[in-house]
């Protein structure tokens, strides 16, 4: 009777422990993730901030802005004129207007700790480490 009892106390606490961890992981989306502040790995001078309301501001050493943009985050295709890959929600692609209406555009895999970015018709990709 006790064995019974026990096995039924371990598999809810089962079902609870994987119930929290998969809440835990409800709020990760590129849209959630990249809020705060990032800066490059190898130029620390090279910060972004992004807002949950949708600006980005790049910021000087002081922590003064030097730039304001506007950005959102999507999975569709084309951005900035380029035919990009989409494929449901695998591919993340960050676009930027500055006060002039000019657009950036990036590609970009995103998570808690780390950003790392392409600038749409290049090669390579730059590591931002969230601050």
């Amino acid at each position: 009777m006790k064995k019974i009892t026990i096995l039924k106390i371990i598999t809810l606490l089962i079902i609870m422990i994987v119930g929290i961890l998969s809440l835990s992981s409800f709020n990760h989306t590129p849209e959630n993730d990249i809020v705060g502040t990032w800066i490059h790995e190898n130029d620390l001078e090279n910060k972004w901030q992004f807002t949950n309301n949708g600006i980005c501001k790049w910021l000087n050493t002081d922590n003064s802005v030097d730039e304001t943009f506007t950005y959102t985050i999507s999975y569709t295709s084309p951005q900035c004129g380029y035919e990009v890959k989409t494929n449901g929600t695998q591919f993340y692609y960050l676009k930027m207007i500055d006060a002039d209406g000019d657009e950036y555009c990036y590609d970009i895999n995103v998570d808690t700790t780390t950003l790392s970015i392409n600038y749409l018709g290049t090669t390579g990709y730059d590591l931002y480490i969230k601050q």
